[in-house]
């Protein structure tokens, strides 16, 4: 070995930036109840077009809110289990934390008392509509943290175990409707 690092082969996939997903910053926040089995449950017709996915998104969630300008935030982190000679991965916990702005009294009302009574589905949607970031079936909770005239500001929050697999789905480059 000459002391110089290799490269590793990764595929393209893995190293394709050109799509990274966008903020989401002044976007919508929707909910429904449930969850999608898979991100094929999402009918290909409804992503013809942004009109067409908004549509969709519509029938199927309720519009709760905008999103702040910084629209939220996920950690992963892993608990290490230690060996004599070495640290090897445990469990993995993901935290997913949303900011929304604008909450009238009944939405923050609504919020408080029935959010994490069921398995919840929130979508995101980028301002200009051709982007989506939906996680998938799980149980939030509700934080408010601020008052301004007359409208609240709040944190939804959930975390989960293990790996994101159907957990959340990522739609882009919705084009526009013709």
């Amino acid at each position: 070995m000459s002391g110089i690092p290799t490269k590793p082969t990764l595929d393209t996939k893995v190293v394709d930036f050109s799509k990274q997903i966008a903020a989401f910053q002044h976007g919508k926040c929707m909910i429904g109840d449930g969850a999608f089995d898979s991100i094929a449950d999402i009918p290909a017709e409804s992503l013809a077009g942004r009109d067409e996915f908004l549509t969709f998104l519509e029938t199927a969630l309720q519009e709760i809110s905008d999103l702040a300008e910084k629209p939220g935030k996920e950690s992963s982190k892993v608990e290490k289990l230690p060996t004599s000679n070495y640290v090897i991965e445990g469990k993995r916990t993901n935290t997913i934390e949303l900011y929304l702005v604008g909450l009238t009294q009944e939405r923050k009302d609504w919020l408080e008392a029935e959010l994490n009574k069921e398995v919840r589905t929130i979508a995101l949607l980028s301002p200009d509509g051709d982007r989506a970031l939906i996680f998938n079936g799980m149980r939030w909770t509700y934080e408010r943290e601020t008052e301004f005239n007359g409208l609240f500001n709040s944190t939804l929050s959930t975390s989960y175990s293990n790996t994101s697999k159907n957990r959340f789905f990522i739609i882009q480059d919705i084009p526009e409707s013709v």
